[in-house]
């Protein structure tokens, strides 16, 4: 488990169920900086599942992600991102409605065309596809930058049209500006 802010809650919680807990605080990189670190000093595992701290996986999500990679070729498999606080307000409503046309028709047809985007959350990644591109990319938009070099590299990807956690949506408008800001401005710099 990659802590942010080394929770000694998370910590407890680690020690409990048998899972490694890692300290990421002061490391550079946002996300893509948590998961090189670990990467390179903590994990030997063959696959990396990508969560944000709001999402809680389905106690069934491995069971459903790893079939897609019995093909040796596929470098990452990503789930539909879905939250369950939608009904909270209209804002939140608004906002997980605009999410339902790229997760479903589009990212449907990118998996059609053989290149799903990975969305930064829900996505499960394979060890040696992350080493052949030299880790995760670290960018404002790292997801879709990551997507691309490993399709660059030749691996596929795969779109599991399946609601494997729930997250959280922007309640207010601030923080639904702010996060569709982050978004725009991070695939404008690629």
């Amino acid at each position: 488990l990659l802590d942010g802010g080394n929770d000694p809650r998370l910590r407890a919680r680690c020690v409990a169920h048998g899972v490694e807990h890692v300290d990421c605080r002061n490391l550079d990189g946002a996300k893509a900086g948590k998961i090189n670190h670990c990467l390179r000093h903590h994990s030997n595992a063959d696959f990396l599942v990508v969560l944000d701290p709001d999402h809680i996986p389905r106690a069934d999500f491995i069971q459903r992600v790893l079939p897609c990679f019995e093909d040796s070729r596929v470098g990452f498999v990503q789930v539909v991102q879905a939250y369950y606080n939608l009904r909270d307000n209209w804002i939140a409503w608004a906002a997980a409605e605009q999410t339902f046309g790229f997760y479903g028709p589009t990212m449907m047809g990118l998996h059609g065309l053989g290149i799903p985007t990975a969305i930064g959350a829900n996505c499960t990644f394979r060890r040696a596809a992350l080493d052949s591109i030299g880790g995760h990319a670290v960018h404002l938009a790292e997801d879709a930058l990551t997507s691309m070099q490993l399709h660059a590299k030749g691996w596929q990807s795969v779109y599991l049209p399946w609601r494997g956690s729930a997250g959280l949506v922007p309640t207010d408008l601030a923080a639904f500006w702010k996060q569709q800001l982050k978004w725009a401005t991070g695939m404008t710099y690629l």
